[in-house]
């Protein structure tokens, strides 16, 4: 579906004019726009003033706050269609953009259009999916045949998945890709499709982001829609992304750590449906992305993205919660005995310096408290039936913390080349066996006696 919309654009929570009063125009609080979507660009032009400089402002401003989710901050009211009835940049980052003396063109990542439509009794979702979609589908599907001049193909699996309240399945759906006087050429689109739908269409995109995700740890390649139609009763949403994917075949088994569970089995175990409960998806996605990304990058930046993965899953949210010792006197008591310490340390220290100090020990008072990594990886592990006895003596789980610092903090030349490929290996069937327990799935089994 492709969409070319004139647009009112404003953006009422950014001031572009500070720092730029001696040399440009007051900014207008209205720009005249025009938005172009199609199969491969997701295209905003913005006219504005010579003398306003807006266009350099905008830059500048971007490379101040950064380019991520710039979309939320553009209000758009719509001038060339009556059936449309909300434009959300909400999502959108831009990629690139395009500057000229009285317009840019800002190229984004992606799009939401919500229309009108007449009520309909039918309600469905299709999200079409990348290569990986493609490979994904084929196992659901027989072979291709011509029989009596109608092309045939079967779906294998009658049945529908489920996460939370939906039903849906990989599936293909045929489409013209060229057509001419002489040539018809029809192509098999794959997507995931949802029946029967009901709630919030933010809970379905949701859903969707989880079942995604899911799929690309277990086939490690990257899984996503580019391209995205929801039907509810009285409107239609219709979904552009632009990605750029990373370079992953995929490979769609888990015997790397023991699981025998194919792709059918993978997706009726309800492990979606309980990331979903939990409002999990967020963290979620961050673990796949990393796993994901480790598998293309160098052998360093692969161990400490491994790294990152195990500290995650140990440490809560974003890998930085640290655990603690316990404390036996309350807070108050607590930072009495903290601040009679540090009047003693002041006294090793010259008076010119008691500021810098001071500064520095009002970051790090608290980090006296916290465990060290070794102990806490190596309980966490065990926690999750991977026990110390499993691992070679040079391979071990104090090794594992000594190779990450000495890379972290550039002693890498204390970090054997081979060692490090080792110790990949195993972080890789590691931290699988941790994302399987994450999910609820403990079909596994940690063995790395291959490795030496």
């Amino acid at each position: 579906m492709n969409y070319n919309l004139d647009l009112i654009i404003s953006f009422p929570k950014i001031d572009f004019d500070s720092t730029w009063e001696e040399i440009y125009e007051k900014t207008n609080c209205q720009f005249t726009s025009n938005l172009l979507v199609d199969n491969n660009q997701i295209a905003l032009t913005i006219h504005f003033d010579k003398g306003t400089g807006f266009g350099t402002k905008l830059i500048y401003w971007l490379e101040k706050n950064g380019f991520e989710k710039f979309g939320r901050h553009i209000k758009a009211e719509i001038t060339s269609s009556s059936n449309i009835n909300k434009i959300i940049f909400s999502e959108a980052e831009i990629m690139t953009s395009n500057l000229k003396s009285d317009f840019i063109v800002l190229y984004l990542s992606s799009i939401r259009i919500e229309e009108e439509t007449s009520t309909i009794n039918e309600t469905y979702a299709n999200f079409y999916l990348n290569e990986v979609g493609d490979s994904l589908t084929n196992r659901f599907y027989s072979d291709f045949q011509i029989v009596d001049d109608f092309l045939n193909f079967k779906h294998l699996n009658k049945d529908f998945f489920k996460i939370s309240n939906y039903e849906y399945r990989p599936e293909f759906e045929l489409q013209i890709i060229e057509q001419n006087t002489k040539v018809l050429k029809i192509g098999k689109v794959p997507k995931l499709h949802f029946k029967n739908i009901t709630g919030a269409s933010n809970e379905i995109l949701n859903c969707v982001k989880i079942i995604c995700d899911g799929i690309s740890f277990y086939g490690k390649a990257y899984l996503y829609y580019d391209k995205a139609v929801i039907q509810l009763k009285g409107k239609r949403i219709y979904i552009k992304n632009i990605i750029k994917p990373l370079p992953l075949k995929p490979w769609f088994n888990l015997f790397l750590v023991g699981n025998k569970m194919d792709i059918f089995e993978f997706l009726r175990n309800d492990w979606a449906s309980k990331i979903a409960s939990k409002k999990d998806y967020l963290k979620f996605s961050t673990i796949v992305s990393k796993f994901l990304q480790a598998l293309i990058l160098d052998d360093r930046n692969k161990f400490l993205i491994q790294y990152s993965i195990l500290e995650i899953l140990r440490g809560g949210k974003d890998g930085n919660e640290k655990e603690k010792f316990e404390c036996i006197v309350d807070d108050k008591e607590k930072e009495k005995i903290l601040t009679q310490s540090f009047e003693i340390i002041l006294k090793c220290v010259d008076i010119k310096d008691h500021e810098d100090i001071k500064s520095k020990w009002k970051y790090h008072k608290d980090k006296i408290f916290e465990r060290p990594s070794k102990r806490n990886i190596q309980d966490f592990l065990s926690q999750n039936s991977i026990h110390q006895e499993k691992f070679p003596s040079k391979f071990s789980t104090n090794k594992i913390v000594k190779m990450r610092d000495n890379i972290a903090h550039g002693s890498i030349r204390k970090v054997k080349e081979g060692e490090l490929k080792q110790m990949n290996k195993i972080l890789l069937r590691i931290n699988t066996i941790l994302i399987l327990n994450y999910l609820e799935i403990d079909e596994w089994v940690f063995d790395i006696s291959d490795i030496k």
